[in-house]
């Protein structure tokens, strides 16, 4: 208890050090697992449909009130491990040497939400109260949980008539946590709204390994 305590209060200074202007909505449906409830390095694979595979790292952060994910920028050495592992089209699993470097310095390695999104949409719900488009997903049938993270940018910097992307969604459909890890299966939905709507769909899986214990 003590233990999971410390874990919550850090996870709660780490969000407030991000507080900015950007636009930010929760919905939690259900209650939060205390074993979620953590800062946590997550790395999810996606595969193309022409087989090529692309790991992103990033920085989750859940309390039992609300969620925050962020895009890390990896120490050089570490990217280019992450680099081969997508030349090699495998999936990169850090060491414990790595999750200690980025647990040491997450706040220097969050990259910046403000300079592409106005507003990020979290809504986090257990399986009790999956909705009716929910339950219609098959991907959901085995999952403990849904977190959808849904992010709009604002186009501050667009060209008139370029391409560009009018939303990011990210689906995370959580099969298995405890306080070691938290793996599942995970889809991106990207939209582009010009010159004509035309969605991309991205499939894979994830796996988060706990940054505060």
């Amino acid at each position: 208890m003590v233990q999971r305590f410390f874990s919550v209060l850090l996870s709660l200074f780490f969000l407030a050090s991000l507080a900015s202007a950007l636009e930010i909505e929760q919905k939690i449906e259900g209650e939060v697992a205390e074993s979620l409830e953590s800062r946590w390095f997550l790395v999810t694979t996606l595969r193309t449909v022409n087989g090529a595979v692309v790991n992103i790292p990033y920085v989750l952060t859940a309390t039992d009130a609300e969620f925050d994910m962020r895009v890390l920028a990896l120490p050089d050495e570490m990217q280019k491990k992450v680099d081969a592992a997508n030349l090699a089209k495998e999936t990169w699993v850090p060491s414990s040497d790595e999750i200690k470097t980025v647990a040491a310095d997450v706040k220097k390695l969050v990259r910046s939400l403000e300079d592409t999104f106005g507003s990020v949409k979290y809504r986090f719900v257990t399986r009790e109260h999956y909705d009716d488009v929910i339950k219609a997903d098959e991907m959901s049938k085995e999952s403990f949980a849904v977190l959808i993270v849904s992010q709009f940018p604002h186009h501050k910097n667009a060209k008139p008539g370029e391409g560009r992307l009018s939303r990011n969604d990210h689906v995370y459909y959580i099969d298995r946590h405890d306080t070691d890890a938290i793996e599942g299966r995970h889809i991106q939905l990207q939209l582009l709204a010009a010159p004509f709507p035309m969605p991309i769909t991205l499939k894979g899986d994830f796996k988060a390994y706990p940054l505060v214990r």
